[in-house]
């Protein structure tokens, strides 16, 4: 019983992305919009205020980081806590509808 309660359970984390392109879309205006001025996805373009780094490696360079050995940062979730604490300057500037978009576009860009 409780091996296939550990099975269905690590199944869950083999669910298929269901971002839809219109939501992509509108993450891409969104992120061109609040996020590009501390933000690149374009590994040639450095942008004006780059505090924010460069996003072209994004989740994948995020899901590689080990420590012992371990991954720091084993799901989305962690990526999608971090992007909770944008912008930072006001993160209430940027709506978490907004937010999700913005996370969509930025899975499709990596």
């Amino acid at each position: 019983m409780i091996d296939q309660a550990v099975a269905e359970l690590k199944s869950l984390n083999r669910v298929e992305p269901n971002n839809t392109e219109a939501q992509a879309e509108r993450g891409r205006v969104k992120f061109e919009q609040q996020c590009s001025y501390c933000h690149s996805v374009d590994p040639k373009r450095t942008p004006p205020f780059a505090s924010g780094g460069q996003l072209a490696s994004g989740f994948r360079a995020i899901a590689e980081k080990r420590y012992n050995n371990k991954p720091l940062n084993p799901s989305v979730y962690y990526y999608w806590r971090r992007m909770l604490l944008e912008p930072g300057d006001d993160i209430d500037r940027v709506s978490i509808a907004d937010k999700l978009d913005s996370m969509a576009y930025l899975l499709q860009q990596n």
